[in-house]
């Protein structure tokens, strides 16, 4: 019974948040981090499913191009 209500509860936050706008669209960050490999799931040894992490700066930024104002 608990395994459907979380299935229940992962389709009810997806229909809330709507569709992943940014998903296969280019991205950059202001820089990458020498530790971490999102291509083998892995920051500095660790498993990780974080999609980037920039270098220690005073100022990190990512910029996502959606291809229109949306």
């Amino acid at each position: 019974m608990s395994l459907l209500v979380v299935l229940g509860f992962q389709l009810g936050a997806r229909v809330i948040q709507g569709p992943n706008l940014a998903d296969g669209k280019p991205w950059r960050t202001s820089s990458t981090y020498k530790g971490f490999s999102p291509e083998q799931g892995v920051c500095d040894g660790n498993e990780t499913a974080i999609f980037f992490h920039t270098q220690r700066e005073s100022e990190p930024w990512v910029e996502l191009d959606l291809g229109a104002p949306t």
